[in-house]
């Protein structure tokens, strides 16, 4: 007797795709844990300048018991140049002084890229900005730490869904 089975295929042919929807978070003030999961990212431009990506786990946000977790992405902007209202992107809120308070710690001799470049137009423009392959493990270094910050919800645009965005980390209580 033989325990041969036959052979299994399968075909995409007549399938539909079924999008996966996830609620909102509630704006407000979440706690949550810091993924390990920074990446680099940049803009298709020219003159782009380049930021890392980080994933939060958000507490109390699982559809239910035993289940998982809502996670938020943030992106981290790496400029410390001053943008057109005169602020500094790393200096904003939700940005990478406000995340290291957060952590109660710093963020110590990172690197700073300097660069010439040419925006779409032909025009040199000059960029700083962090590395961010520095800043990109310094956040992986926290990985699963646990901090405060606030969310609200972020106007879909061009086709795409509302989001759940960060808007601002939480300093510890002191």
């Amino acid at each position: 007797m033989s325990n041969a089975t036959g052979e299994r295929t399968f075909s995409t042919k007549g399938r539909t795709v079924k999008a996966k929807t996830f609620p909102l978070i509630p704006p407000g003030n979440h706690k949550g844990t810091m993924g390990a999961d920074a990446t680099i990212g940049k803009s298709d431009k020219p003159d782009a300048v380049p930021y890392v990506n980080v994933s939060f786990e958000v507490e109390g946000t699982a559809a239910s018991d035993g289940g998982k977790n809502q996670r938020v992405f943030h992106m981290l902007f790496l400029s410390v140049l001053a943008g057109k209202d005169g602020e500094i992107n790393t200096e904003r809120n939700g940005g990478i002084v406000e995340l290291a308070q957060a952590l109660n710690t710093d963020l110590d001799d990172c690197p700073i890229v300097e660069k010439t470049v040419q925006d779409t137009e032909g025009n040199d423009v000059k960029l700083e900005y962090l590395d961010p392959k520095y800043v990109a493990e310094w956040v992986k270094s926290f990985s699963g730490s646990e901090l405060a910050f606030r969310i609200k919800t972020e106007k879909g645009t061009g086709g795409y869904p509302d989001k759940s965005k960060i808007q601002k980390f939480l300093l510890p209580a002191e």
